[in-house]
């Protein structure tokens, strides 16, 4: 969705098509690890830990991979000597907030509902759902009932990019675990060393590596099960060991050789894969800054989690 409204948009600006795919594509990071996170569902029931200390968590981690970007962005934007914009008086910013203020209610709906215990995940999904039709329809007045053939085609189309790419992505995941190969890695891995440190900058190598190659649910499913009690034995907090997962995965979204995200991207934009993974290598650099600061001071995943309970 993304690719198709903001790339467009970037390039009138006068920006690179390249870059504008690259950038769009590494914002994807932002999604898993940002509550409402579908990858923090997919976590939290897997290692039977609460969905909503997974939000709570990564706000702060969140926070600074969006940070990490936009130093990044502003450097290339100097490097490359982008087009410039007149400063936006207070008064346009105010407006446009109130302007868009009804459709931030909406993953508001999301995080409060399931935090609060009102919604499950799945049924604050379709709530979410609702109010996007209704402040669409009677608010924004921009989708009509002859639009609805059209929408409902496109995400029919685009969703089945998305679900081809998991489905093989899973195949494959089934028969790395059938073959035992998580496993095997994981027993190596604990044999090495008995440093904490040591041991999460392993997993994150583990994790990067998989998730070069697999989907990110599909491998949270397969190894959350195998790694979360080694993690636990070295005294690492499982919402925090969460985070690290979760983060890495995200990464391996726009990661090759599988790179889901640059696959999708480069599918709608037209942008060749490889000129696509050239440019997105920088924001790879920043994430795995930010993730290897996330996993070496537990105080950024677990100081809100803390004040919350």
């Amino acid at each position: 969705m993304m690719s198709r409204i903001m790339v467009p948009e970037m390039e009138k600006e006068g920006y690179k098509k390249e870059f504008s795919a690259a950038l769009t594509s590494a914002s994807s990071l932002l999604s898993p690890i940002v509550p409402p996170s579908l990858l923090f569902i997919i976590y939290g029931v897997t290692a039977e830990v609460s969905i909503g200390n997974m939000f709570i968590s990564g706000v702060i981690p969140g926070i600074l991979l969006a940070i990490g970007f936009v130093i990044l962005i502003s450097f290339i934007s100097i490097k490359e000597n982008f087009p410039k914009h007149d400063r936006v008086k207070a008064k346009k910013v105010m407006k446009a907030f109130f302007i868009a203020l009804p459709s931030l209610f909406i993953p508001i709906l999301i995080i409060v509902g399931i935090l609060a215990g009102l919604v499950t995940p799945t049924e604050s999904a379709a709530a979410a759902s609702f109010l996007a039709l209704i402040v669409g329809m009677f608010l924004y007045k921009e989708i009509k009932l002859s639009d609805f053939p059209g929408i409902l085609l496109n995400t029919a189309k685009f969703t089945s990019i998305v679900t081809f790419i998991i489905a093989m992505a899973t195949i494959f995941g089934w028969v790395l675990s059938f073959e035992q190969v998580p496993q095997q890695l994981s027993s190596m891995m604990v044999s090495l060393t008995d440093n904490v440190y040591v041991f999460l900058f392993l997993c994150i190598v583990l994790l990067l590596v998989i998730g070069m190659v697999i989907e990110g649910i599909a491998a949270i499913i397969i190894l959350v099960p195998i790694l979360l009690p080694v993690a636990t034995s070295y005294g690492v907090d499982p919402i925090q060991f969460g985070i690290i997962i979760c983060l890495t995965m995200a990464v391996g979204l726009i990661t090759p050789p599988v790179g889901t995200a640059l696959f999708i991207t480069s599918s709608i934009t037209g942008v060749r894969f490889e000129v696509l993974t050239r440019y997105v290598l920088p924001f790879i650099a920043v994430a795995l800054i930010v993730l290897i600061i996330v996993a070496y001071i537990p105080t950024i995943t677990l100081w809100l989690p803390s004040i919350w309970l």
